[in-house]
């Protein structure tokens, strides 16, 4: 059961082991207080620029707190959770929307309306990961009302949002993997459970790249195609401003795309390049415990 379906008809105690168990699932990626990182850092730039957004952030919402991974806009790193927009975000699969913060009455007293930044509009989508749980949201804000926030625009955000979960659990995964590597090294005594492992682990990493390949070129030629189709004046003509930017979010996606495709390349021909090393060590049985060819490719990805 996801988060929202359970919430919708939970009990006060249910709703608050619904929330240990997503706090736990947070903990688990172990992302809170790190340093920022390249990957998440590019997507908060690319969804302020899509939204001419002034502020956009990649939220995580923990216990008594909310904690920016990534951000433009804001100095801050982090507020208090009873404040946060994004402790509301999280609590639907929905993208959570404010055209107006001085019109509502959830927001009109919050100290980040009144105070600094000074927000007016907030439009966040949830973090959702594989089990359902909400952990966080990636939000755009702005010191001026809107009048709208159309359907499209929510749809951008949401795939937007996927797109960060995605980074999110391609960095766990990575993560895992290596730690694994980690530990089968420092057990450099036992040969047989490397030769044991390292067949299986092979087969795994080709798994995650495919999937990786997957997760990362379909959002990237999602919004590469929508922004050419923009540029085509398929849904209505454009002045001199949005062309700019739609021709900016574009390029940037096919920079993105190739960065991409160049480092999933390289960590197919690592994989292929482990395979003949583990029959070699599995031919002499007396060599030393070495270290998977492939532990490159799963940096490169966790980066």
């Amino acid at each position: 059961m996801t988060d929202s379906a359970a919430d919708d008809a939970a009990s006060p105690l249910t709703r608050s082991t619904i929330e240990d168990e997503r706090l736990h699932a947070l903990r688990r990626y172990e992302i809170l207080d790190t340093p920022p990182e390249v990957p998440f850092d590019r997507i908060v730039r690319l969804t302020a620029r899509m939204f001419g957004a002034p502020v956009a952030l990649i939220s995580f919402v923990d216990r008594n707190r909310q904690w920016f991974k990534a951000s433009v806009g804001v100095a801050f790193r982090e507020t208090s959770r009873d404040v946060a927009f994004c402790a509301h975000a999280i609590q639907s699969d929905e993208v959570f929307v404010v055209l107006d913060t001085t019109k509502s009455n959830l927001f009109v007293f919050n100290p980040l309306v009144t105070g600094s930044p000074g927000v007016r509009f907030y439009a966040g989508a949830p973090l959702i990961n594989s089990e359902g749980h909400r952990l966080g949201a990636l939000c755009v804000m702005d010191s001026a009302p809107r009048s709208s926030f159309s359907s499209d625009d929510r749809q951008a955000l949401r795939d937007l949002a996927a797109f960060a979960m995605d980074q999110l659990e391609t960095r766990f995964y990575a993560k895992f993997a290596m730690s694994r590597l980690d530990s089968t090294r420092r057990a450099g005594d036992s040969l047989e459970l490397a030769l044991r492992d390292i067949q299986p682990a092979i087969a795994a990493r080709q798994s995650i790249l495919m999937q990786l390949e997957h997760d990362l070129r379909t959002p990237l030629n999602a919004i590469i195609g929508f922004a050419e189709m923009l540029e085509m004046d398929l849904v209505g003509p454009l002045n001199r401003r949005q062309r700019s930017c739609i021709a900016d979010i574009r390029t940037a996606g096919l920079r993105m795309l190739s960065v991409v495709v160049s480092a999933l390349t390289g960590a197919h021909a690592a994989v292929d390049n482990s395979r003949p090393m583990a029959a070699e060590l599995h031919a002499d049985r007396n060599a030393n415990v070495i270290p998977f060819a492939a532990d490159a490719s799963l940096r490169a990805a966790g980066d």
